[in-house]
Formats: structure tokens, sequence, C-alpha cells
């Protein structure tokens, strides 16, 4: 059905007041970024509170997770996706303790990977000076898109289980031939660590789904020729 095209005229007649043409309008952003200033972030004039907010966050997202395993779920992920928008050291102070908590809690009550249990994923988007640290704490590290995948592989070492990523979502914009070239090159950057592949961020409205179709596609049989290759060797 199509809907009436707003006017002036049209907002008067329904009481509202037109727009005012002469207020500059906010920038349009991507739809998978955020403007800065709508962003959350700790108010340092309240640090008490913050924490104490923040602690029991965790924990309410420790029930969660908890709860998603006993609903059958096979992994549990933490998106920390606003990192990035903090410094290093707000960073370390206000999102680290409690990432760290909820992997303690969730542990408490979940059976570890080699147990049987879901591995604990985490997804903290542009944090890249974080890899070290996640790494300690959870069994598989999200890296974003701008990030060269091999730079993660040597800075998490042996520390975590895998990674997950990191395909800039802006190559599903491209043809199924120039999306294949870019999982091979993401695929042969993560070399022989154990990877999830995935999008280093989300889809974007006007994504289509044959592009995501192509994507798929080529990681599985991107992925079974580089095997096949070194098997060859």
């Amino acid at each position: 059905m199509a809907l009436p095209r707003e006017t002036p005229a049209r907002r008067q007649r329904h009481g509202a007041a037109p727009a005012d043409s002469t207020r500059p309008r906010p920038e349009r952003l991507p739809p998978h970024r955020t403007p800065p200033s709508a962003l959350p972030r700790p108010p340092p004039q309240h640090p008490e509170a913050s924490h104490r907010l923040l602690g029991a966050l965790a924990e309410a997202l420790a029930d969660l997770l908890v709860g998603e395993w006993r609903a059958g779920a096979s992994a549990l992920q933490v998106f920390e996706s606003s990192a990035g928008e903090l410094s290093p050291a707000d960073w370390r102070e206000y999102s680290l303790p409690y990432l760290r908590r909820i992997a303690e809690l969730v542990r408490a009550r979940v059976p570890s990977v080699a147990d049987g249990g879901p591995p604990l994923v985490v997804f903290a988007r542009c944090a890249h000076h974080a890899f070290e640290a996640l790494s300690e704490t959870f069994d598989v590290v999200g890296v974003d898109w701008a990030v060269e995948p091999a730079e993660a592989v040597a800075r998490v070492g042996d520390k975590c289980l895998a990674l997950q990523g990191n395909l800039d979502p802006g190559r599903l914009y491209g043809d199924d031939d120039s999306i294949r070239a870019a999982t091979r090159a993401m695929l042969e950057g993560f070399g022989d660590k154990p990877l999830i592949a995935n999008l280093g961020w989300g889809m974007h409205p006007t994504h289509e789904p044959r592009a995501l179709k192509a994507y798929f596609t080529a990681v599985h049989e991107e992925s079974a020729a580089l095997r096949a290759a070194k098997e060859s060797v």
C-alpha cells in the first residue's frame, strides 16, 4: 500500500510543525556505524556507580549465556561492539574486568570445551590493542575487518582455540568473483589457525542475499582447496 507523501502542508494539517529547513541535519552514517556521540561512555564523574552497574550487567549477562547453553546453544558469544570507542586505558578499567567476570561466571556453571561444553566467543570491535588480553580469557576471539588476519594470529598465538572473522562487509557489494578472491585472501591470511569464518561486522540492510551465499560458498570451496594443497606438499 502506498503511503501519502509527507509535505509541510500535510504536517500543518495534522498538527505537526513544519520542519525547520535551516537547521543542520545530522550526518548520515553507514548503517553499520553508530555516531560516536550516541555511544555509551563511562561517566568519569561517577566511577563507583559505573562499576556497580557494570558488575550487575556482567552477572545478568552471565545468567543469560548459561540459559542459552541450557536451551541448546553450541557456542556462547559476548559482543563488546563499542570497545573501539574507548581509549585503551578506559577499556582496561571499564570493559576488560567485566568481560573476564562474565567468562568466570559462565565457566563456573558450564562445562569447558575439553569437557564437551560450548566455546566462549568474544567480539570487541576495533579494540585491536586487546587481542592478547581477550585470548587469555576466551576460547575464540572475533576479529573485525580493520586488522590483517596474520597480525591477529601472531598476537594471540596459541592462547585461544580459534579466531573468528573477518571479511570486510563492504566486499559483499562486489560480484561473486571479487567476493571469492577476497575470501581466499582472508583464509590465506589466517593460515593454519583454526578459524570460524565470518564477516568482520554485520551485514548492511542493502546487502543482497546472493552476496552472502557467494561468501559462504567461497569459504567452503576455498578452504577445501587450501587444505588439499597443503596435504599434497
